[in-house]
């Protein structure tokens, strides 16, 4: 058996100062906060570990959007609390992982007098499962699996939902990667992203489709003058697939990359 604790903190500082369209400053905000960390391990087994932690992160906090009674101010930092549980086990060369999450963030919004502040609260909670390793000696794989459920849990506005923007109910991704026979070195990866539909905004009853990405790639290993080269082709969305790759937690839309190709070559000399 085996016990592990630890604890510790992150000094943040955000500083954030905000000017108009003739170049004076409007509003400037500066505060730090210790965000602490605190994690248990327990190894009741050499290949099983058992966990739990709690965490904080610190953001900078939104300005207020023109047309609110407090426009351009710049609210406080947002606080980011986080408890994880879970446990990871490894047998005959596959790595398992399972965990538990359950997160929650302040966020801006106005209020019936027009005024922004932070008095939203959303919350994200949900299971990831993830295996890794050796199949054979010459194929190995990676998977993964996270269902996530939201929540607008404090707010001062009415919503269509309670359902939190940018944050997809289902991601899942599993890679494939298999040594070339008669070709010392050079291995072949084929690898497929699935993200589910999501809301474009918090609350909003517009959501964005669910996509699946193809990725693949070469991979040539190798020594050059006693010292280790690798050459990589990779070739992103392999089918060259029109989607939205997701919104940000303020309402932006991204949308995903067309087909590309890339070599890259690393040399440790």
């Amino acid at each position: 058996e085996d016990i592990r604790f630890t604890f510790g903190g992150r000094y943040q500082n955000v500083e954030s100062i905000n000017y108009n369209t003739s170049g004076d400053k409007t509003s400037h905000y500066d505060d730090s906060r210790l965000s602490p960390f605190v994690g248990l391990v327990y190894k009741p087994l050499d290949d099983l570990s058992l966990y739990a932690n709690y965490s904080q992160g610190l953001s900078a906090g939104q300005n207020a959007p023109s047309g609110s009674t407090n426009e351009g101010e710049s609210l406080k930092p947002y606080k980011t609390t986080q408890i994880e549980v879970g446990a990871k086990y490894n047998y005959n060369n596959i790595d398992y992982s399972l965990a538990l999450f359950d997160m929650e963030r302040k966020k801006g919004e106005s209020g019936a007098d027009n005024t922004y502040a932070s008095t939203m609260k959303l919350q994200h909670r949900g299971i990831e499962i993830s295996a890794f390793g050796k199949l054979t000696e010459t194929v190995r794989f990676s998977s993964a699996l996270t269902y996530m459920k939201t929540k607008i849990k404090e707010t001062e506005q009415t919503y269509a939902n309670d359902e939190v923007g940018g944050a997809p109910e289902l991601l899942a991704n599993i890679g494939l990667d298999v040594d070339v026979p008669f070709v010392k070195g050079l291995s072949f990866g084929n690898y497929l992203i699935y993200s589910d539909e999501q809301y474009v905004r918090d609350g909003s009853t517009v959501k964005l489709p669910s996509w699946t990405r193809w990725d693949m790639g070469l991979k040539y290993e190798t020594k050059y003058n006693g010292n280790d080269l690798t050459v990589m082709l990779d070739v992103d969305n392999v089918t060259n697939k029109a989607y939205y790759e997701g919104a940000s937690q303020w309402g932006h839309i991204s949308s995903g990359e067309p087909r590309v190709f890339s070599l890259s070559l690393n040399y440790k000399f």
